[in-house]
């Protein structure tokens, strides 16, 4: 499947969703305006990486985010927002600050928080390369004194992979929560 069906796909079914306002709607319902292409290139020149070509391709074909599985898609820059008023890159610059109480760890550099599931959790997008991996960041699974690597939930399910689960009304967080189990049972030692 190519990026272009991909958008035609997504195009057509955010058009079936209802507007925010009807009773009924989803928490996101109400997609931002799409960004321009010089709005693109300045947010992949502030974040240091290109976006997959299907995220990309959403941000600059569909919506700045609004849309989508949880409480939906953040935008890009601007756009849609979490409830503490980041949009994605905002939210991935306050992630990559130092933190004081594991000064060893580092935000994954690279990695955009991009649909927002509430109780500070996110799906994030892996931009260093292509594919657009999933990774899920949970805080709430987090122990006192355990490294903040353990809130981090790998996966093979990419970005394009994930939107179309959604559209099919799948459960997108069991679909990376079982992808993320498998990841780990692969990657755990023998």
């Amino acid at each position: 499947m190519t990026t272009a069906d991909f958008v035609a796909r997504m195009r057509a079914f955010i058009e079936t969703l209802p507007d925010a306002n009807d009773e009924g709607a989803a928490y996101f319902t109400r997609p931002h305006p799409p960004l321009a292409e010089d709005e693109i290139r300045a947010a992949e020149k502030r974040f240091e990486h290109r976006l997959p070509p299907s995220l990309r391709a959403v941000y600059a074909e569909i919506a700045n985010g609004g849309f989508g599985p949880a409480y939906g898609m953040l935008g890009l820059v601007g756009g849609a927002k979490q409830e503490d008023g980041n949009d994605a890159l905002a939210q991935y610059e306050l992630f990559r600050q130092p933190d004081d109480e594991d000064p060893l760890w580092a935000w994954p550099d690279g990695l955009l928080p991009v649909v927002h599931l509430g109780c500070a959790m996110f799906l994030c997008v892996d931009c260093t390369g292509a594919a657009g991996y999933v990774t899920w960041w949970d805080p709430n699974a987090l122990v006192d004194g355990e490294p903040l690597d353990d809130a981090m939930f790998e996966s093979d399910v990419t970005f394009e992979h994930m939107m179309d689960a959604w559209m099919r009304g799948e459960d997108v967080e069991a679909l990376v929560a079982e992808a993320s189990e498998a990841v780990r049972a692969r990657e755990a030692p023998t």
